[in-house]
């Protein structure tokens, strides 16, 4: 005969949707509970905080650094060799 506790472990396996939780949380928001836990700030504050660095970030021109690193790198590149 089967128990009680066997039987519920099977129809759970069976619907495993039931173990799942139905309101899910994401990496973001634990970044966001944080800050505001951290930092003793309202939703309102953390919001304007995550839509500057998105700004921010957004904003960043890569081509800049990319450019910048290749004329150091060039401008070493000749001194070493005339160095030699």
């Amino acid at each position: 005969m089967v128990n009680d506790n066997d039987n519920v472990h099977f129809r759970l396996i069976a619907n495993h949707e039931h173990l799942k939780s139905h309101n899910p949380i994401y990496k973001t928001d634990y970044l966001k509970l944080y800050i505001e836990n951290k930092f003793k700030c309202d939703k309102s504050t953390t919001k304007n905080l995550i839509n500057f660095i998105e700004k921010f970030v957004n904003n960043i021109d890569i081509t800049d650094f990319i450019v910048e690193d290749i004329i150091n790198e060039t401008i070493t590149n000749i001194e070493n060799a005339s160095i030699h």
